[in-house]
């Protein structure tokens, strides 16, 4: 144990004695205190109406207003300048030969892997003091803050990070170079930025599949207050995996063996995981959730499909999605939604078809209107239970 503490303190010094940490730690204060200080102020402002507006008043909520765009600078910050504070702690000692050194002093790459992950967790965990005291602020301003909702945000950003740590680790062990291995961690972490991108203006089933599994889309759950075990055990998951990888790039070819073993341990996981579904609402005001009633019916439906005749792109689906969409699938998980392509989506553009049972009892019934409303009455009638229209 002493001998590791002795490593652990060589990495805790390097990796904060690096001038890109201390850039990180800059740039982190910088993003978040300007984002903090525009939002607080925007939101001060526009909240005014909300002290003799009860109904105004429901629309305005801190973590939403004030806090997720300021974590968003530290989104940028973690995902463009935290790789260079990490990357050196492999690449340096690579192209100066003292990698090969700890493991002469008898260190085990899975000793020098976590060590280096440590380091780089301590660094995040400073880094988290810049939000943390933005709550401080709020509070001596007479603010209040839902904690479970701003946890969950914090919390997803902090698994976030930690996967950035993963990804800019494996890339350090790959080369000598610095340059280099950023340019590889970079293009691991843009590549989500990417994927969504092409999502959002494709139907296309692939990049549909892709997209639910890139970090960003993982980030999305947590910035909306909820809480997605699913996305919890993706992100530990893509940790491990890269940490894992790093693992077989230092061990020598004995441990190859071992590694495979391991990896071949991993499937269940990885088959478990992608089938999990488990979305719980941790807002205060419950806003990305039906009402009991409506949500408790919802939840009895059996083999519930939706097929949309609509562009991703189109601002109709976007108020369906965000109004009806998202909540009915966090009330019903199982629940089919086809996007139409091609033919059938240029002739039939703007319809939306909802369809209960399968086989020969399936019935379905299509509307062009994207409200919550209609889609309640046509599903009353599909599934023959009454659900009050709130």
């Amino acid at each position: 144990m002493k001998k590791f503490l002795v490593l652990l303190k060589k990495e805790v010094l390097q990796i904060f004695r690096n001038p890109a940490a201390l850039l990180f730690f800059v740039f982190s204060s910088l993003l978040f205190g300007s984002s903090f200080v525009a939002s607080l102020s925007l939101y001060s402002q526009a909240s005014a109406k909300a002290l003799s507006d009860l109904v105004y008043a429901k629309n305005f909520e801190p973590v939403l207003g004030i806090f997720l765009p300021s974590f968003g600078g530290l989104f940028l910050v973690f995902s463009i300048i935290l790789p260079f504070a990490v990357i050196p702690l492999f690449s340096l000692e690579r192209k100066n030969n003292t990698l090969t050194l700890l493991f002469q002093l008898s260190y085990s790459s899975f000793e020098i892997i976590f060590a280096k992950f440590l380091a780089s967790f301590l660094v995040i965990v400073f880094s988290f003091l810049i939000p943390l005291s933005g709550i401080v602020v709020f509070l001596l301003l007479g603010g209040h803050i839902p904690f479970n909702e701003f946890f969950l945000l914090f919390f997803g950003y902090f698994l976030y990070s930690l996967t950035v740590v993963a990804i800019s680790l494996f890339s350090g062990a790959i080369f000598n170079s610095v340059s280099s291995s950023s340019v590889v961690a970079l293009v691991l972490i843009l590549y989500s930025w990417i994927v969504d991108f092409l999502s959002g203006v494709s139907n296309s089933a692939v990049l549909n599949f892709l997209s639910s599994f890139t970090l960003t889309s993982l980030l999305k759950d947590f910035e909306s207050g909820i809480l997605n075990l699913r996305s919890v055990f993706v992100f530990v998951l893509i940790i491990f995996f890269f940490l894992f990888l790093t693992f077989v790039v230092l061990s020598p070819e004995k441990r190859l063996k071992k590694a495979f073993v391991f990896a071949l341990m991993l499937f269940p996981v990885c088959f478990f995981v992608f089938n999990f579904s488990k979305r719980i609402d941790f807002t205060e005001s419950l806003r990305n959730s039906f009402p009991p009633q409506i949500a408790e019916k919802i939840r009895k439906i059996q083999n519930l499909s939706i097929k949309i005749y609509l562009n991703k792109e189109d601002s109709r689906f976007y108020d369906y999605k965000k109004e009806f969409l998202d909540r009915v699938i966090l009330v019903n998980p199982d629940i089919k939604v086809e996007f139409a392509k091609g033919k059938q989506l240029e002739e039939n553009y703007g319809i939306f078809v909802y369809c209960v049972g399968k086989g020969e009892k399936k019935k379905c019934e299509k509307t062009y209107s994207n409200s919550p409303e209609e889609a309640f009455i046509i599903l009353s009638k599909l599934s023959g239970m009454s659900i009050p229209i709130d």
